[in-house]
């Protein structure tokens, strides 16, 4: 819809917008702009819907990482009292991690960086499928050497 409103002028051509991935929010502005609070409320929404997509993203994967890691290969047995509040404090960890990611993108756009990141993860998991694939001897021990090359 937002490009079928654009189609005989273009915001990046015209210099309005400086990446694509401004073009939703000026769309909101150029169209909604008139209508008080709605761009407030859009941009509320947008943070709601991705906040709660984030928060879901840590969650999972600090309990996949007490289950999977610390738990099967590592043998550590933890209460399950200790092992939530385990799992809460690298919630937290990694979400200052994935803070800290913005500074590497701020002066790119986030799109790049995605596909640079999926670019780099997609490339050993690409390695780990082959190896599986092809070798019939393959296990934790080959693939964890695999990686270690990375």
């Amino acid at each position: 819809m937002t490009f079928a409103h654009y189609e005989n002028c273009d915001p990046m051509k015209s210099g309005q917008i400086d990446a694509i991935d401004q073009l939703m929010p000026f769309y909101v502005m150029d169209v909604f702009g008139h209508i008080q609070f709605f761009v407030g409320i859009f941009v509320a929404g947008i943070f709601a819907a991705s906040l709660g997509t984030v928060a879901a993203c840590l969650s999972s994967l600090s309990a996949v990482t007490m289950e999977d890691l610390l738990g099967s290969c590592m043998n550590v047995k933890i209460s399950p009292q200790k092992g939530a509040l385990y799992a809460k404090w690298m919630s937290v960890g990694y979400g200052i991690f994935s803070f800290s990611l913005i500074f590497l993108v701020e002066g790119r756009g986030i799109l790049q960086a995605t596909l640079t990141f999926n670019g780099l993860v997609g490339g050993i998991l690409l390695g780990l499928f082959s190896l599986g694939i092809f070798f019939k001897k393959a296990n934790v021990k080959v693939s964890n050497v695999e990686c270690e090359k990375y």
